[in-house]
């Protein structure tokens, strides 16, 4: 643990001395809070493979990974706005309950 902090600060470091907007977290992503899949490391040669265009078992499984993470950003996304669409409607309903039940004490 200690010697990943240490790699994760020196990275730190080189990628703010140039300027780079990345940062590296070494803790998982249920550490930092995040829910999404984590890709498996594919490994020199995988890597190699994968940059010559030839699919692999790895390579694969990591696309279907990140699809999935896509697909569940994009529906938490959407839940969100139904949340915020649900609120503002009952809010709308509120109000316009209030406005009715002031009319009728006007009358």
């Amino acid at each position: 643990e200690i010697w990943r902090h240490e790699w994760e600060v020196i990275q730190n470091r080189y990628l703010e001395a140039n300027n780079r907007p990345e940062r590296v977290d070494l803790r998982s992503y249920e550490r930092q809070g995040l829910d999404i899949i984590p890709t498996v490391h594919m490994g020199a040669a995988v890597s190699a493979l994968e940059r010559k265009g030839i699919e692999t078992n790895i390579g694969n499984l990591n696309r279907d990974i990140k699809a999935a993470n896509r697909m569940m950003n994009a529906i938490r996304s959407t839940i969100k706005s139904l949340r915020d669409w649900i609120a503002d409607i009952v809010s709308a309903t509120k109000e316009a309950f209030a406005e009715m039940e002031a009319e009728k004490k006007n009358d």
